[in-house]
């Protein structure tokens, strides 16, 4: 077998991790190299995947060494456990998602009621202060600047209107991915074949991954952050007190997004 027990150099995406993860010194990407190894007693080759700092800090003289890919995935398989949901778990979020939906939806048309009962106000104001430019009550510039003071009241409440109409839970939709991604990482886990679909989950939640002394470290977006701390069983979610508490925190996260 040609080149057999050396290093072999391929594109970074032909090694799922690499791109992912940084060096917890130096902070430099983390590389990836196979090494091929033959057994001349059954005519085999092994395949073996590496990990370790690119060391391209010059100013840093990194001491991390080289870790097995072997040895990485069940680190990052723990990981993505932390952040998984159960089918009732995920069916109990969605349903307080619905309730939550109807709910707020009725909230906003009465906040809309009150928005528009605004501009009227402000257009009846209009029209009696031209009433009194015309009647020569107020001058012409006091008319122009409270004009254009009413003018921009008018204009920012109509854009609230507008936004709140078109888009009365604009958190839903990505709180709903969200919780359809966490659905996901069990599985994702579980599959220690195709090693690219983890990389793909660590990536849209957004992990900032570290690998210093052969440990994978990662920091979470506050969203994934707040799953990660519930606890496992819905009712341990009640008895705790998490529901409120974490599913408002969630829900103010996806509205400022």
């Amino acid at each position: 077998m040609e080149g057999r027990g050396r290093s072999h150099p391929s594109e970074p995406l032909n090694f799922p991790f690499t791109g992912l993860i940084k060096c917890g010194e130096c902070g430099m990407m983390i590389s990836a190299e196979q090494h091929l190894k033959y057994y001349k007693s059954s005519d085999i080759g092994q395949r073996f995947v590496y990990y370790r700092c690119s060391k391209k800090n010059k100013l840093i003289k990194c001491g991390q060494r080289f870790i097995s890919e072997s040895a990485i995935i069940p680190q990052l398989n723990d990981h993505i456990q932390k952040v998984s949901l159960s089918t009732s778990d995920h069916q109990w979020f969605m349903n307080k998602l619905n309730t939550d939906e109807h709910q707020q939806r009725s909230e906003v048309l009465v906040i809309v009621q009150e928005f528009k009962k605004d501009l009227l106000n402000i257009n009846e104001k209009l029209n009696k202060l031209l009433d009194s430019y015309l009647g020569n009550v107020v001058s012409r510039e006091d008319y122009l600047n409270r004009k254009e003071k009413f003018m921009s009241e008018k204009k920012s409440i109509e854009q609230r209107i507008s936004t709140l109409e078109l888009f009365p839970n604009k958190w839903l939709e990505p709180m709903r991915e969200f919780f359809d991604t966490a659905l996901e990482a069990n599985k994702i886990a579980s599959d220690n074949i195709n090693l690219f679909q983890k990389r793909e989950f660590l990536k849209k939640t957004g992990s900032n991954l570290t690998l210093k002394d052969r440990i994978v470290d990662w920091h979470l977006p506050d969203q994934w952050a707040a799953l990660s701390r519930r606890p496992i069983s819905r009712n341990r979610v009640e008895m705790a007190g998490f529901e409120p508490a974490s599913e408002n925190t969630l829900k103010q996260i996806f509205s400022e997004g």
